[in-house]
């Protein structure tokens, strides 16, 4: 297991043992094997200076296919933010751009998730899937918080997605109202199951991640007569995990938002190696352009906004201008929604040249 996977167990167990007594053992150690991990990674990472292009594509473009939700989650910010453009979905024609400026740069992977966002609320998200793959994407993921997921089982699993994503919540319908902010827990996890029964049906051809956030601790959702009917399924391509901290969103959300055992994460020292945040762009529901599309605070109109598809110019030519984000980074002036970042992770030695610090030569 590498830094990175170890660094992601701040949300996630890389177990998916289902084993009550583990979950939440790991659910206790998570956020320091966290801490430990990004602080190792920037220490691998000092005195290296970035290169190579402003865009990975290996790492993958997300899009939001929408920027309505159908929920109201206490740990997330959509209740609470504005977004530049309107509740809307993305039409088909900003789609095909995305997804075929996408693959010209050499890109293979499209991720249908938002910041905020719901993308089953896209009646057009399976024609989308089916473009995508005919323009040769051959990994297509998806998050969801499964309140729609029952009626789209059936086609979603044969329609050519290689990972399904569901953010979902307690087994117990008044927990899960809590969290979730709407009375939708039967229908999540009725989903869920069916989703489960048709890929297993079929031979598995989806990664299935639930990723289970509560207000308690693992055992007691593991515990339950609604887990039981799905514990049989877990596999090495379908795992469960626990949320075991949150982020503030740039202190959008404040800790007495969150219930029970939910805590947020501790902020991270503004370090001046460029996050890996700035090498995965996200495509919003109206064109614009964000680097980062993990989080924003107030507004979704901020500094890692680089550009807008609607404009006359190409995708590759938008990613450039991250240069001058990575340049902040390294100077010490990190944009404002950056700064004590909680889910920050620095650049990958692959992408960073050594023995240079600001553009010059270190002596050994």
């Amino acid at each position: 297991m590498d830094l990175k996977q170890i660094y992601q167990t701040r949300w996630f167990s890389w177990l998916s043992t289902g084993n009550p007594m583990i979950s939440d053992f790991l659910f206790r150690i998570r956020p320091i094997l966290a801490q430990l991990a990004v602080r190792v990674a920037v220490l691998q990472n000092s005195g290296r200076e970035f290169r190579g292009p402003c865009y990975n594509p290996a790492g993958g473009l997300q899009i939001g296919v929408t920027n309505a939700c159908n929920a109201a989650c206490v740990f997330c910010a959509y209740r609470l933010v504005k977004t530049q453009s309107t509740r809307k979905v993305m039409t088909m024609d900003m789609f095909k751009r995305s997804a075929f400026q996408w693959r010209s740069l050499g890109g293979s992977h499209i991720d249908f998730v938002n910041a905020v966002g719901e993308p089953l609320l896209d009646t057009g998200l399976l024609d989308k899937i089916s473009y995508a793959r005919t323009v040769g994407i051959s990994t297509l993921s998806l998050t969801t918080n499964g309140i729609r997921l029952f009626q789209a089982v059936p086609a979603l699993v044969t329609s050519g997605l290689t990972r399904i994503d569901v953010s979902m919540g307690d087994a117990d319908k008044c927990d899960y109202a809590e969290v979730f902010g709407v009375n939708e827990c039967e229908s999540v996890w009725c989903g869920v199951e069916s989703l489960l029964q048709h890929n297993a049906e079929i031979g598995n051809p989806c990664v299935i991640n639930l990723r289970i956030r509560s207000k308690h601790r693992p055992s007691l959702t593991l515990r339950s007569s609604r887990f039981q009917r799905i514990k049989h399924y877990l596999s090495e391509k379908v795992r469960v995990s626990f949320a075991a901290e949150y982020d503030t969103w740039g202190g959008t959300i404040p800790a007495s938002d969150l219930r029970g055992v939910m805590r947020h994460s501790r902020p991270l020292p503004n370090w001046k190696i460029p996050c890996i945040g700035l090498r995965q762009p996200t495509i919003c529901t109206d064109g614009r352009v964000r680097m980062c599309g993990c989080r924003f605070a107030i507004t979704d109109e901020d500094e890692l906004v680089i550009g807008n598809l609607n404009e006359k110019v190409t995708l590759g030519v938008i990613l450039e201008r991250t240069r001058d984000l990575i340049q902040r980074f390294t100077s010490g002036n990190r944009p404002k929604i950056c700064r004590d970042c909680s889910i920050y992770w620095p650049m990958s030695t692959k992408r960073l040249l050594p023995g240079t610090q600001n553009g010059h030569q270190v002596e050994g």
